[in-house]
């Protein structure tokens, strides 16, 4: 049942009772205590009263001695004693008198003294002193006074004083038997109230001790147990067996170690089956940061290649812009010839007269554009190996951007394009050499028809409008040249762009591939790092026994 019981109440009922058996002791004190000061307050009482009937006493006889002073000598002086010995009968008398209250028996007696008193001082006191008076005066001698009071007193003290005296003597006998009473119930208060506080301060302590005694001793085992538990746990022993007897708080707490080893042993059960799968993941990890290590280091590789070689295909479009632009410029001065052509054969068919030496000027602006056609034809072939090599890289780009795989993608496209750029390049440039043989054939039949000479003047005169109209014609194909070859530059500048971008993309691509192979290798440390924790974790975890 006590085992039920928490510690706070234990404690508090052992205390409780001590504190009980205290209190009684104090009050059992209280009541001796108060008893003994009740005794002494009477005792004093009855002192006061048996000195007041002292006093009384006293009183009597001092009235007594002033008569009989004032009967030898006449003079009132001797009544001082007289006088005082009355007004301190009745103070003592009336204080008597309030002090025996409670006491119907003192009370009567003194009612019976003050009328004696009354009585012996009217009729022997104040007769005698009258007596005295009236020898002074004259009317008597001084023996029969002396007679007479001698009378008179022994009368009187068979009477008055004796009887007084007896009155005061069993007042005073009645307040000492009191006191004796008084005295034996203080000694026995106090008696009691020693004998109550000796036997309860032993009960008390007694109580005390067994209380100590058998809450330590429950206190104790119960707590030695819970050592011991928590000793196990802490040693790694999570199979023992925790007994949980009781609901005070020692009882909780054993509840609370049961609870706590199995939740420990269910903790350290999860902890061990992680460290296990820690330890096979991270040898997984391990094993496939390796891999993505010398994977990561052959894309660094192959995107430094394809750096180098984007490189140079941007240096080839370059190249390749900088002949578009010669082709641009000889094509404007070919336009402008052919114009300059035009007006000349005008001048031929405005003047007739000089048509011999304009013909023989178109002869040889002829032959120029002859030349300048050659010319062209050179930098059409130029062109037109530039836009397969062109092609030939673009190729080779795209194979490279398919080895690179998902980071090739973006520069794929750009290759792509660049290899449709070089193939529009390619059918411009064939269909410019096509004009040029076009012109070549016509520049050939002019020098042709100019060697027939001035004889065929008329045949000139229509000549030189064939002579007009290939010019006018020369003069389309080459603003379509300047077209083409403006078309040419810009696809071209655009190319450089696209493969400086490129280069960029690449640039980067190559930096972060070096990225990813530092980042692969700093994970494959961790992963190292992380299998031997794993390992150490095991190690730690396979110290607890299940």
């Amino acid at each position: 049942m006590l085992s039920n019981l928490s510690i706070a109440k234990k404690l508090g009922a052992g205390f409780g009772l001590i504190i009980a058996i205290i209190c009684i002791l104090v009050y059992v004190a209280r009541h001796g205590f108060t008893e003994v000061d009740n005794s002494v307050k009477w005792n004093i009482h009855t002192y006061q009263t048996i000195d007041g009937a002292n006093n009384l006493l006293i009183s009597l006889t001092n009235i007594e001695t002033g008569m009989r002073g004032f009967a030898l000598s006449g003079q009132d002086d001797f009544l001082e004693p007289y006088n005082a010995g009355k007004t301190a009968f009745e103070q003592t008398w009336t204080k008597l008198k309030n002090l025996t209250s409670d006491n119907p028996t003192q009370q009567t007696r003194l009612d019976e003294l003050k009328a004696t008193q009354m009585k012996w001082l009217s009729e022997d006191i104040e007769r005698s002193i009258q007596l005295r008076r009236a020898v002074v005066q004259g009317a008597s001698s001084m023996d029969d006074m002396v007679q007479r009071i001698i009378d008179r007193q022994d009368k009187a003290k068979m009477d008055k004083m004796d009887k007084m005296r007896k009155i005061i003597a069993d007042f005073s006998n009645d307040e000492s038997k009191l006191l004796g009473v008084r005295n034996e119930a203080m000694q026995s208060a106090e008696q009691v109230a020693i004998w109550t506080l000796i036997g309860g301060g032993i009960l008390a302590a007694l109580a005390a001790i067994v209380i100590a005694f058998s809450l330590s001793v429950s206190i104790k085992r119960r707590l030695n147990d819970a050592i011991q538990v928590a000793q196990g746990i802490a040693a790694g022993r999570l199979d023992t067996q925790i007994r949980s007897t009781g609901e005070d708080e020692i009882g909780s707490l054993l509840k609370a170690f049961n609870a706590m080893q199995q939740r420990l042993r269910e903790m350290i059960s999860e902890i061990k089956g992680g460290a296990e799968q820690l330890l096979t993941a991270a040898r997984d990890i391990s094993n496939t940061s390796e891999q993505l290590a010398v994977a990561a280091r052959d894309q660094s590789s192959s995107a430094s290649s394809m750096a180098a070689t984007v490189e140079e295909l941007t240096v080839s479009i370059s190249h390749v812009s900088t002949s578009a632009n010669e082709a641009h410029g000889i094509s404007t001065d070919s336009g402008k010839r052919s114009v300059e052509g035009g007006n000349v054969i005008k001048q031929t068919l405005d003047s007739m007269t000089q048509i011999a030496g304009t013909v023989q000027s178109s002869a040889e602006q002829i032959s120029e554009l002859d030349r300048h056609a050659d010319q062209i034809t050179s930098i059409v072939n130029v062109i037109s190996e530039i836009a397969e090599q062109t092609n030939l890289l673009a190729l080779n780009a795209a194979i490279e951007a398919a080895r690179a795989g998902d980071q090739g993608r973006g520069f794929a496209v750009v290759a792509d394009e660049v290899r449709l750029l070089a193939q529009r390049t390619g059918k411009s440039t064939q269909e410019i050499a096509d004009m040029i043989k076009k012109i070549q054939a016509s520049t050939q039949d002019a020098v042709s028809s100019m060697n027939v000479g001035v004889t065929q003047v008329n045949q000139g005169v229509e000549l030189a409008h064939s002579a007009s109209q290939a010019i006018d014609e020369i003069r389309g194909g080459s603003d379509r040249i300047i077209s083409v070859v403006d078309q040419i530059s810009m696809a071209l500048r655009e190319q450089s762009a696209a493969s400086q971008d490129v280069a960029r993309s690449v640039e980067r691509i190559a930096q972060m591939a070096e990225t990813n192979s530092h980042s692969i290798e700093s994970a494959s440390r961790n992963a190292s790092s992380i299998q031997h924790l794993a390992q150490s974790l095991d190690k730690q975890v396979a110290q607890f026994r299940l």
